[in-house]
């Protein structure tokens, strides 16, 4: 990672993690999430005890969809994690445990733990929203845990919008493959990114309030004489890359939440970055972008 790079990291001194609580979304699978979990802790650690879990399934030696070897967490002493009964035995590191949820998994009860003795450990989390807005409030509330990080399922950016204030990075891979359908995933999130918050100052008259997800149909619903759309937030936007660009030269857009988007980590595979910076480069977003921050070294 440049020394560029280093800086988006790092801001008013500190470190850009502290203190939030930030989903790690992702565009696929092996897009690189918990390797940006493990980098992220790592460059945590120095400072504060951080808090981890993920959304559903996630630490199996190999990925179950693809058959890959998966990157493993690596859990140092006193950070707190959440994982399910199973995991500890399978685990090289020793843990305290701190509460045992209500919440069952196909692999047990869903435990909260506190690392008496580093180790790699296989992570399960909650598999819906409530649970998971449970578990992050016990966190802060019981455990005293300013900064907390998700890793997230894959492409479930909607997890962000948990009950729960939220930051989230975005990964991606890019190759060959992917190239023109990778870029406009981050050209789109990219305009998501720069939508508003709306003001219950604002006058209503000629202002359009979506209920629920806003998909290629149900924006049809839209009054042609409405001004300006107001959406609950960016996770319920299901519309093409062009489908929003066309609305939004039509329409004022804004949402009732928003969420902070920290970083779009980018993986290239097979890519050359000056040819992919050129593509960007015209949708003023490279200063969110980061190449490839991974560091596997503990």
């Amino acid at each position: 990672m440049s020394g560029e790079q280093e800086k988006k990291m790092k801001r008013n001194n500190g470190n850009i993690f502290t203190g939030k609580t930030i989903f790690i979304t992702g565009s696929e699978k092996n897009a690189g999430k918990t390797t940006f979990l493990n980098y992220a802790l790592k460059s945590l650690r120095d400072g504060t005890s951080p808090a981890f879990l993920t959304i559903g399934i996630d630490g199996e030696t190999k990925d179950a969809v693809f058959g890959n070897p998966k990157p493993q967490v690596y859990t140092k002493l006193g950070d707190i994690l959440v994982t399910s009964e199973l995991m500890i035995a399978r685990s090289s590191g020793i843990f305290e445990i701190r509460e045992v949820f209500p919440f069952r998994t196909v692999l047990g009860r869903l435990v909260l733990l506190k690392t008496q003795r580093e180790g790699f450990i296989e992570l399960v989390g909650p598999e819906d929203n409530c649970q998971l807005s449970q578990i992050i409030s016990h966190i802060k509330e019981e455990e005293k845990c300013k900064t907390i990080l998700i890793d997230g399922a894959v492409n479930r950016v909607t997890q962000v919008a948990a009950g729960i204030k939220a930051n989230f990075v975005y990964v991606t891979k890019i190759n060959e493959i992917n190239f023109k359908s990778g870029l406009e995933k981050i050209k789109k999130l990219s305009i998501l990114d720069k939508i508003p918050k709306y003001s219950e100052e604002k006058n209503d008259a000629g202002t359009w309030f979506h209920k629920g997800a806003l998909t290629e149909t149900s924006f049809q619903s839209i009054p042609a004489d409405a001004e300006a759309v107001v959406i609950d937030d960016f996770t319920k936007i299901f519309l093409s890359l062009n489908r929003l660009k066309g609305l939004q030269s039509k329409k004022a857009l804004f949402f009732r939440d928003v969420f902070d988007l920290l970083f779009i980590v980018v993986n290239l595979e097979g890519v050359e970055r000056d040819e992919f910076l050129q593509q960007l480069a015209r949708n003023d977003i490279t200063d969110k972008i980061v190449f490839n921050p991974y560091q596997q070294d503990r």
